[in-house]
């Protein structure tokens, strides 16, 4: 599908890239064939683990009201830059809590781990830009195959954790 088609403009009335840039910005009236638009899909990455960087760390509800950090990983190596993976470490339950924990020793070690407040440390932005290794597995979510962060490991030998390193 060429960009005229997405604008719902055919062959006869193609319009050139700056046409479509002027409407994009507002200076023209903006109109869509969404008809045969696609909802975006992602590869499903391989198995194995992944250079990676905290891209953004919020507190915040799961969808059951429970206390929940989103952690949204950004990764930097070669072949899949740039993509970006979601962790939720729900905190109700000692599982999600010993999550936190390997996530702020191999992550933000400098935190204290005794009085640990996670909308604090979110408002704080501590983690963001910092350095690790996730390891990724797949597993099927309502009826597709998706990525899941298993584990949380410190950076790459040689590599940084310091902020935006």
């Amino acid at each position: 599908m060429s960009p005229n088609d997405f604008f719902g403009f055919g062959a006869a009335e193609a319009l050139d890239d700056t046409t479509i840039d002027d409407i994009i910005s507002g200076s023209g009236s903006l109109v869509l064939d969404l008809e045969h638009a696609e909802a975006p899909g992602f590869e499903v990455l391989p198995n194995g683990v992944y250079d990676a960087v905290v891209d953004d760390l919020t507190f915040g509800d799961s969808s059951n009201g429970n206390p929940m950090v989103t952690v949204v990983w950004r990764l930097t190596g070669d072949e899949y830059k740039n993509r970006k993976l979601y962790d939720f470490y729900t905190l109700n339950n000692t599982f999600g809590v010993s999550r936190i924990k390997s996530f702020l020793v191999n992550v933000v070690p400098e935190q204290p781990l005794s009085a640990f407040s996670p909308e604090r440390f979110a408002n704080d932005g501590m983690a963001l830009g910092r350095n690790a290794r996730i390891r990724v597995a797949t597993r099927r979510y309502q009826g597709e195959m998706r990525n899941n962060v298993k584990e949380v490991l410190p950076a790459a030998q040689g590599g940084t954790n310091g902020l935006f390193g």
